[in-house]
């Protein structure tokens, strides 16, 4: 094989990346919930605009298998017009660069030089679970801001932007979920290739937050307590024990008189957001809250009231080591409960 088509594209892609390196992501990194959200009563937060295809979150389970293979290409074409403020894409052969051939002959560490070029900075999530499902117990999930095309790449990219992004996959407590990680909606009966025989979803604890949305069932009446019933039977305790922030939408029509032990599991939770402005909530719930009913704060205060008075009727753990004691009674000193908004729907 000769070498001086593999030298030419490589030194095409090399010129390419370099150029990336100088034009810093845009994309917002941060791991303060007070640059993720702005409580109610100070203005709403800027989240992807779910009814613009450019900026909505992806379902991972509507996309057609054309995307695992279009995606990537798109990226790559649309990244060569804008970097280099041309709109030719062509090789010094005339032929389009809409794939790299020698890619696979390249050794793995100009591979991996190469991914992390293309990979942004890493960022705060939110990852919505909807549509529970009752015969597989497991939701779907929507991911705001998607994930990155190199998830969906090949193994070598997936798993380098999982060690990037600093998150891991996470796994769901059924055996019988949907592979939620892929965009194709491959089956869990039809792994891509023999690692990936455990299937799950990727989070990063330290940045990302759980969205317990208004469409968790398909019916969306749903209380907050059942909601968060259910995600404490679907993730292992180790996983929730490891949860910092958690987004509930409001429902209008739970008491919370019975959502205070149910947190127990979640010892490292810093921040429950309470979403005042789901789309989703029913039309009456929606007419009250225009109307300031009920008053902002009012909510979060009930909510937060019947959390600390669960925990001060609590008992001694038994199994529990006096060090996570200690941990988890620590965190609940500085826990906060806040009422926000999102802007999904603008």
């Amino acid at each position: 094989m000769s070498l001086n088509p593999l030298k030419r594209s490589f030194d095409t892609m090399m010129a390419m990346l370099k150029v990336k390196e100088l034009s810093e992501d845009a994309i917002m990194t941060t791991d303060s919930p007070s640059q993720s959200f702005m409580s109610t009563d100070s203005g709403a937060m800027d989240i992807d605009n779910e009814n613009d295809p450019k900026y909505s979150g992806r379902d991972v389970h509507r996309l057609s298998s054309s995307h695992l293979g279009t995606q990537s290409t798109q990226h790559v074409n649309t990244f060569i017009v804008d970097q280099h403020g041309s709109h030719d894409s062509t090789s010094t052969t005339g032929q389009t660069l809409n794939t790299f051939q020698y890619f696979a002959d390249l050794p793995s560490k100009v591979r991996l030089l190469i991914w992390s070029f293309a990979a942004p900075a890493a960022r705060t999530r939110f990852l919505e679970l909807h549509t529970y499902n009752t015969i597989d117990h497991t939701p779907r999930l929507r991911y705001i801001p998607p994930l990155p095309p190199l998830f969906s790449t090949n193994q070598e990219a997936r798993s380098f932007s999982i060690a990037h992004e600093g998150g891991e996959i996470v796994t769901f407590t059924s055996s019988t979920f949907t592979d939620l990680l892929s965009f194709h909606g491959r089956k869990i009966g039809e792994p891509e290739d023999e690692e990936e025989e455990e299937k799950g979803f990727y989070f990063n604890f330290n940045l990302d937050i759980i969205w317990l949305s208004v469409r968790f069932t398909a019916a969306c009446n749903t209380t907050e307590t059942l909601r968060l019933t259910t995600l404490s039977s679907i993730l292992p305790p180790t996983t929730l024990s490891r949860i910092r922030r958690l987004l509930i939408s409001y429902s209008g029509i739970d008491s919370y008189a019975l959502i205070g032990p149910l947190l127990r599991p979640y010892s490292h939770l810093t921040t429950l957001y309470l979403c005042m402005n789901d789309e989703r909530v029913r039309e009456n719930v929606k007419t009250l809250l225009m109307k300031g009913i009920p008053a902002k704060g009012a909510m979060a205060d009930k909510l937060r009231s019947m959390i600390e008075q669960a925990e001060a009727e609590e008992t001694d753990d038994e199994e529990e080591s006096e060090e996570n004691e200690k941990e988890r009674l620590a965190v609940r000193q500085w826990r906060r409960v806040l009422e926000v908004d999102t802007k999904l729907g603008e």
